[in-house]
């Protein structure tokens, strides 16, 4: 029953990391490595400040493009819900649109959250004046160790996110699939030739269609930058 309800709604398992491995002060760094190790440490602290802003990169690409999902659902809901009568279709597109939109906000609360600002160890003059190499090499180091928990923090809500896009994913290729079996058959019923002649005949262009498009645009664009961002923080895992 646990695997039936986490494979529809994804939970974060276990308790948050606590990383307590940091070296001590009294660590020797023999002379003939200091140089290398300096410049180790620096390209440690480095990548990960280049992760941290690659994940709150991708975490503001998801707000704003489930923002447009969400838009572009509503706009097309809107039509159904004052249509007098939407008849079978209409209501499978109020549940579907209702479903889509509940997993939507969950995307965007952890999206959020990742972005959200918390307690990170900078690097500053204290690290480096006044002070021996092997002693910046050691200060610079347990600062990056000191920022693990809170970069696997933001690691944890943007797989969520990712969780809950997968199961989107899922609901919106079912409703696809759903609608295209009933237009099917609905085509079956009055001739493929006719109801395809009904269909352009019905066609206009207005204010909300041009609305439409470019949120329509919008979405398709940001779906691209989501997946680069995503081959992006692959490569550094």
């Amino acid at each position: 029953m646990k695997k039936i309800i986490k494979l529809i709604w994804p939970r974060l398992e276990g308790e948050p990391s606590k990383y307590q491995d940091r070296l001590s002060d009294t660590t020797e760094i023999s002379s003939e490595n200091v140089d290398a190790s300096l410049e180790f440490a620096k390209l440690m602290y480095q990548l990960q400040k280049e992760r941290v802003a690659t994940i709150e990169s991708k975490s503001s690409v998801f707000v704003a493009f489930f923002g447009a999902v969400i838009a572009v659902l509503a706009f097309l809901l809107k039509d159904v819900v004052m249509s007098e009568s939407y008849g079978e279709l209409g209501s499978l597109l109020l549940l579907g649109g209702a479903v889509m939109i509940i997993y939507i906000l969950q995307v965007m609360r952890y999206s959020i959250k990742a972005m959200e600002r918390q307690s990170y160890h900078s690097l500053d003059e204290a690290d480096f004046l006044n002070i021996s190499k092997s002693e910046s090499v050691i200060k610079i180091i347990n600062k990056v160790k000191s920022n693990y928990d809170v970069i696997n923090e933001k690691v944890d809500h943007m797989t969520m996110a990712q969780e809950f896009v997968k199961r989107l994913l899922c609901i919106v290729t079912i409703i696809a699939v759903l609608m295209a079996v009933y237009a099917l058959c609905k085509m079956s019923a009055i001739g493929y030739y006719s109801s395809f002649i009904v269909l352009l005949d019905n066609l206009s262009i207005n204010r909300g269609d041009v609305f439409f498009v470019v949120l329509f645009l919008g979405v398709v664009i940001n779906f691209f930058r989501i997946s680069r961002l995503s081959k992006k923080i692959d490569a550094q895992k």
